[in-house]
């Protein structure tokens, strides 16, 4: 342990404190991912029919702004990009408890929190995997972006059994505040980097809207490695949406099962 404390990378403070960030929005993404359908399910009362919209939501509105926001993600300063993410999550899922406070949530409410974070973590995703090269050398990279994909897996495996865990334990809407605190952490680390950014060169003024969007798809379809990888990536979306719609209403209203469970 003290010799991996003591490496060169490990030594990189601008990379500490994106992989510190970066641990809390992966967990408070599986914890919002977890605990939304079961809000709309054991407190909402959502059909399953209201329960896909919000899978929809989550995701589908997301992907449209990045295809979009792409081009000036790359222009823009990164580091602002992820920090302004973080904090439209946290304020977005915040609202879910003080509605539950007051007992005015419904699941319209629920649908405009999951699209703003759907759309926030859309953005973040990009100017995160893009930001990495700006911190580290060029010789540091695979080990970075393992560790950063390490924890990504981690997170993956471990944040819904935390996740139901919490809303056992302390309820569902108290379970978001928690999520809100894993964003506004990140964001205070991301606030620390000092590292400068280079720049990207300006957009020419006339190009259009769309300009961004079509460019990154002729780079997609022109290379059959990206290619392939966009084939593969739309496939688990898409049957993984089935899934991830469907098996909460599985659990929680067919078996009966309980949220840690």
């Amino acid at each position: 342990m003290l010799n991996f404390l003591q490496t060169e990378l490990m030594q990189t403070r601008n990379f500490v404190r994106l992989w510190t960030a970066q641990i809390g929005s992966t967990f408070g993404s599986r914890i919002t991912r977890t605990v939304s359908p079961i809000i709309a399910i054991l407190s909402v009362g959502a059909s399953t029919t209201q329960i896909g919209i919000l899978s929809v939501l989550g995701v589908t509105l997301g992907l449209f702004v990045a295809a979009f926001a792409g081009g000036m993600i790359e222009r823009g300063s990164k580091r602002k990009i992820l920090f302004f993410a973080d904090i439209v999550r946290a304020i977005a899922i915040l609202a879910i408890p003080i509605s539950a406070w007051f007992n005015v949530l419904g699941i319209f409410q629920l649908y405009i929190v999951i699209t703003i974070v759907g759309i926030a973590s859309a953005v973040f995703g990009i100017a995160d995997n893009t930001y990495l090269p700006t911190l580290v050398a060029k010789k540091q990279f695979v080990s970075a972006n393992s560790k950063l994909e390490a924890t990504d897996s981690i997170a993956e495996a471990t944040g819904p059994g935390i996740a139901g865990i919490l809303v056992q334990v302390i309820t569902a809407p108290m379970a978001m505040v928690i999520d809100a605190g894993t964003y506004l952490w990140p964001a205070f680390m991301l606030y620390r980097i000092d590292a400068p950014e280079k720049q990207s060169e300006p957009k020419p003024k006339s190009d259009g809207l769309f300009s961004d969007a079509i460019a990154g798809f002729r780079v997609c379809m022109g290379n059959p490695t990206i290619k392939s990888l966009l084939i593969v990536n739309t496939l688990m979306n898409f049957f993984g949406g089935f899934f991830m719609t469907l098996y909460m209403v599985l659990g929680l209203t067919m078996l009966n099962l309980s949220p840690a469970v």
